[in-house]
């Protein structure tokens, strides 16, 4: 098949691995690819198509049972080194059942590392994995790392979790990481995408889609790859859907560049996470929750130039009953600390002008015209410390570089923070007494409910960065409600400049309101 670069077995009764299934190379540079069809599968063992000579990329493979995929071996479909050229690619991995599906075996389908007279490191594989009338549970270990090289890391490649009407669990750690560079640029960070049109959304296993890094001057950091998890409406027999809950460390981090003195090279940007519970069928108030992580880091990479942070979303939609009513969807809570600052510019940055990354939004929304329908609903909870600072600076001459990213969260029936949050604008770190050094922008802070009560008790600073010559201005705050209730320290004041250089100015504070 496929311009018979691999074999294809079909099969009427199941395949019960006890050994190793591979397949023969197809060329120097590409180990044969595999199909396999059969009713169900039982791995006890190991499927092989990983690269085995210098530079060669792994084979696909592609297993589709019509009935359950039950594994405890490992796949492996990763690309081979190089001393000489570029590294093998890792093959893919699409695996289709129809019903159940319940995999504890480690999924690789790495890139190959590119060493000594080598060039670029080969890129991940992809790994998908889907079923459409039952349960998805994964307990293995999903690597798809780009490898790292000399004249570039390898990308990072994706993971893809579907499930058309169960619950999907997963508590396997998951690496899309770039492959990182000693002589050009650090590889991007791949994706993960989870897709479930059933009941419970369950994780609790580390995500991670850094940007590779590089140590060479003028090259640059990776960026970090993305993470979205989507929860639709029932499409089979109009399941009734669940909730989303997420715990496990997630890191979308871009890559770091040089950042000693005479480094120009910029810092990758920070991936997105974004989280969506579509309830369009079936809306029973459930819940979109990040729950018992350490952390999660989206932030920018230092460099010449920084690189910006990653956005977070996390939003809930409304839906309808079976007699076409408009009903409200659900709460949204938070309760791990986000990083989602830019990347800040070497203090000894030579190629100036230089710009710090900005911060990433920080969003949090329920459904936000229904919740009268159901006043116990609809609400938003942040515990988290949370910072969407902007990075700094270096001889700037705007203060539209470096800038904070905003944080909202917006609750139909009420609207709940403890935890602090940080939007300040970075500072300019030039000290040349001229007319450069312009410190940064903060971004808004908003806390906004329609029939509940607004409630805070963490600290919230939107102030302007400092810099030589001019300094950043805050941003405002607002706490917006039926009822409203602080007992935190709200700060929006405007950053300094050097009060005896000629023409310096100082940033404008903004307001505070509670209404």
């Amino acid at each position: 098949y496929s311009g018979a670069t691999g074999v294809r077995i079909s099969l009427s009764n199941d395949i019960d691995n006890m050994g190793t299934i591979t397949t023969v190379d197809f060329s120097a540079t590409q180990r044969g690819n595999m199909r396999l069809y059969m009713a169900s599968y039982h791995g006890n063992s190991t499927i092989d198509t990983s690269g085995a000579l210098d530079g060669q990329s792994g084979g696909d493979v592609r297993l589709y049972p019509n009935y359950s995929f039950f594994n405890n071996g490992t796949i492996n479909t990763s690309g081979y080194g190089s001393t000489t050229g570029a590294a093998g690619s890792g093959g893919y991995v699409y695996i289709d059942a129809d019903y159940s599906f319940e995999n504890t075996g480690d999924i690789t389908t790495d890139g190959g590392t590119a060493s000594g007279d080598g060039t670029t490191g080969g890129t991940g594989g992809y790994i998908d994995l889907e079923t459409h009338y039952s349960n998805l549970f994964n307990s293995g270990d999903l690597s798809s790392r780009g490898g790292d090289g000399l004249t570039a890391g390898g990308d990072g490649g994706y993971s893809y979790l579907f499930d058309d009407i169960g619950d999907l669990r997963n508590s396997g750690n998951m690496d899309a990481s770039g492959g990182d560079a000693t002589a050009g640029d650090g590889g991007d960070g791949g994706y993960f995408y989870v897709q479930l049109y059933g009941s419970d959304l369950i994780n609790t296993g580390d995500l991670t889609t850094t940007g590779g890094t590089t140590t060479d001057s003028s090259s640059n950091g990776g960026d970090g790859g993305y993470i979205e998890v989507y929860l639709g409406y029932g499409e089979v027999n109009d399941t009734p859907l669940g909730d989303i809950l997420f715990s496990g460390n997630i890191n979308t981090s871009g890559g770091l560049a040089v950042t000693s003195t005479g480094a120009t090279g910029n810092g990758g940007d920070g991936g997105y996470f974004y989280v969506e519970g579509d309830y369009e069928a079936y809306p029973l108030g459930q819940r979109i929750a990040l729950l018992g992580y350490t952390g999660i880091d989206s932030s920018g990479g230092d460099g010449n130039y920084g690189g910006d942070g990653g956005n977070l979303d996390l939003e809930h939609y409304s839906g309808w009953s079976d007699d076409g009513t408009d009903v409200p969807s659900g709460n949204v809570t938070n309760e791990v600390d986000v990083n989602a600052t830019g990347g800040s510019v070497v203090a000894g940055a030579t190629t100036t002008p230089a710009d710090g990354g900005d911060g990433g939004n920080f969003d949090m929304e329920t459904d936000y015209w229904l919740g009268m329908f159901n006043l116990d609903i609809d609400k938003v909870v942040n515990k988290g410390d949370i910072n969407t600072s902007g990075g700094d600076s270096l001889e700037s001459t705007t203060n539209y570089t470096g800038d904070a990213g905003h944080f909202r969260l917006l609750g139909y029936n009420g609207v709940t923070n403890s935890g602090d949050i940080t939007a300040v604008g970075g500072d300019d770190l030039g000290t040349d007494g001229g007319t450069t050094g312009y410190g940064n922008q903060g971004d808004d802070i908003g806390l906004y409910a329609e029939l509940g009560p607004v409630k805070n008790s963490g600290d919230f600073d939107t102030s302007g960065g400092d810099g030589e010559y001019d300094g950043g201005r805050a941003d405002n705050i607002d706490l917006f409600g039926p009822e409203v209730t602080n007992s935190g320290n709200l700060t929006a004041v405007g950053g300094d400049a050097d009060p005896v250089l000629a023409g310096s100015t100082g940033g404008d504070g903004d307001d505070v309101e509670l209404y």
